[in-house]
């Protein structure tokens, strides 16, 4: 087991020896070599640790990998790994708003407790340590000091000029520990966070601080650019896990610092900020898993995602204002442009804000030359399509219509079949959709001429202009149409 623990990373050491036979299966597997949790960088001392081990997420994972008989590809492996990613990102987010709400009720009476003199002294004491913030044990171990035991509450400004700077402060204490050496550096670190924590526990209102600097605008927005840059992860002085390690305690103040903005807050729609920030940041998976970091880097992210889209569907406004859906169409594009079709697939089907965005706005009309761009969007159109239940968007008038200016055939034949309604559709001069192939689409078009037909299209239909289906055929610009259809034998019982 000792030199097993050697052999690499978690996802090295089981992609390497998981499956070679089942009792090297169990022994990789067993508590005391905590593979797993070394996986998630939890500690044997970690209070989450025993609890994590006595899951049902961990034991699913454990028994799917322990029945691993060599004949499972890797993609198994690293599937069972990301549910044990998604899983730590889910309890992290739960147990942080529990912590928040305990810690608030605490830390109120206590301070109920304390004169006013008391209270001013004690925050001035440490408004006057922060603002001499040197990487030093001893002021770090004042500041915790009046933090932990004196609970000492840094006061919110919202004059800019006179505001702490919060998101200033990670940023900075963050750059020196990435660039000091890791061996040193770490417990420093580890006091560094707790404080960070602390600081907003007590006073949430402090991630209200803007200053618009290449940092980020405030707390939230500095820590979701952080995570998703990839800032203080690849350092060629520092090993993997020590990234990773950094890299985890940015979203775990990521994560408390949603819990304590939305228990705070009054704006309405405060996530959708910083939930179009991660549509414009955040990256595919790729092809090739490589290492421990691709794994939970990736996971995480998506999780990350996944909760600010949760908070900002609780949120949206119907009708959409136009910055909203400004930005969100910006956001979409770039993912359609980068062909990032597993993630929009996954935002569709997550909860109901895309498909909502769909329904309510002309996204999918206006865009349409983005969405059939190439086979992979194509592709994802249709399986948009074939959700169920199937999106209005898709059964709108003015889409259809731009399908066939575009002469998409094939997603207008899985539309026809999934409801036969939009054959009733009419466009603005009372034309549906047989009308208005033949006299508003050029080019080759009689197939589908002849498919409308066949499923029993209206050809006795009269548009607003008194035209039939046999008078517009016999158009000027249609005459070779016609004789197509003739030749083709489609128009024998019309006629």
């Amino acid at each position: 087991m000792i030199i097993i623990g050697y052999s690499g990373d978690a996802y090295s050491i089981t992609r390497t020896f998981l499956g070679l036979n089942q009792r090297l299966n169990c022994i990789l597997l067993d508590k005391r070599l905590h593979l797993l949790t070394d996986f998630l960088c939890i500690k044997i001392v970690d209070e989450i640790f025993e609890s994590y081990h006595n899951s049902l997420q961990f034991q699913y994972v454990t028994q799917k990998l322990v029945t691993n008989n060599g004949l499972q590809d890797e993609n198994q492996i690293i599937e069972c790994l990301r549910l044990l990613v998604m899983f730590n990102i889910k309890n992290k987010y739960i147990n942080v708003g529990n912590d928040f709400q305990l810690y608030g009720d605490r830390l109120q009476i206590i301070r109920q407790k304390l004169t006013h003199n008391e209270l001013h002294k004690v925050d001035h004491d440490l408004a006057m340590a922060l603002d001499s913030l040197k990487p030093s044990s001893k002021t770090i171990k004042k500041i915790c000091s009046l933090i932990y035991e004196r609970d000492a509450r840094l006061e919110y400004n919202s004059n800019q000029l006179h505001m702490f700077d919060l998101a200033r402060l990670i940023n900075n204490q963050m750059f020196l520990c990435y660039q000091s050496d890791p061996k040193n550096c770490h417990r420093y670190f580890y006091h560094l966070i707790s404080m960070f924590r602390r600081m907003i526990f007590s006073n949430p209102h402090l991630l209200n601080n803007c200053s618009f600097m290449n940092y980020g605008y405030d707390v939230i927005h500095f820590l979701l650019c952080t995570i998703f840059q990839r800032r203080f992860i690849y350092n060629k002085h520092q090993s993997s896990t020590s990234n990773l390690y950094y890299y985890q305690s940015f979203v775990d103040l990521f994560l408390l610092s949603i819990q304590c903005r939305r228990s705070i807050t009054i704006e309405k729609n405060w996530a959708e900020t910083y939930f179009f920030e991660i549509l414009y940041r955040i990256t595919a998976e790729k092809d090739r898993i490589d290492n421990h970091s691709d794994i939970f880097i990736q996971t995480t992210e998506v999780e990350l995602l996944k909760i600010l889209q949760d908070e900002y569907y609780l949120q949206i406004i119907i009708p959409w204002n136009e910055n909203s859906k400004d930005s969100f169409t910006r956001a979409l594009n770039r993912l359609f442009q980068m062909n990032y079709i597993d993630l929009i697939l996954l935002i569709y089907r997550h909860n109901e804000i895309l498909r909502t965005f769909f329904n309510t706005t002309d996204y999918i009309e206006r865009n349409i030359d983005i969405m059939i761009g190439n086979r992979m969007r194509k592709q994802l159109l249709n399986t948009l399509i074939d959700e169920k239940p199937l999106a209005l968007c898709f059964i709108n008038r003015n889409f259809l219509l731009r399908l066939l200016d575009k002469k998409q055939f094939q997603i207008l034949k899985k539309i026809i079949e999934l409801s036969k309604s939009v054959l009733n559709l009419i466009d603005d001069d009372g034309n549906d959709l047989l009308l208005y192939l033949c006299l508003k689409v050029r080019g080759c078009r009689h197939r589908f001429i002849q498919y409308l037909i066949g499923i029993s299209s209206n050809t006795q239909r009269i548009n607003y202009h008194g035209q039939s289906l046999i008078d517009v055929l016999k158009l000027k610009e249609n005459r070779s149409l016609l004789k197509k259809l003739i030749d083709h034998e489609i128009i024998d019982n019309v006629v």
